[in-house]
């Protein structure tokens, strides 16, 4: 009798050192994903940084190449007015000798 009841106090035993057992190992697995939820959040912060500079880049990008196709229509209009002028002070130099001969 008395070694059934000290196997079964050995059993007992071994069974609450297995239960202290999964405790310990239930509270690291809650550990590693509290830290995988911190790690997910900051990089979820970080994506978000990231698109908005990427948005960003893409209104920079598409104002940079409107001005840069409006800038041969200036020089074009630019071109036109000096050729324009220029022409009329010749012309406007040749009348007057013209007119002196």
């Amino acid at each position: 009798m008395n070694s059934q009841i000290e196997l079964r106090e050995e059993l007992i035993d071994q069974r609450n050192d297995e239960m202290a057992e999964l405790n310990q190992d239930m509270m690291s697995l809650h550990e590693m994903f509290r830290e995988l939820a911190l790690h997910i959040s900051a990089q979820g912060d970080s994506l978000n940084t990231i698109s908005d500079n990427i948005e960003e880049c893409s209104r920079d990008v598409e104002s940079a190449t409107n001005t840069l196709q409006s800038i041969p229509s200036q020089s074009h209009t630019k071109l036109l007015i000096i050729s324009g002028i220029v022409l009329l002070t010749i012309g406007f130099g040749i009348g007057v000798v013209i007119i002196i001969l």
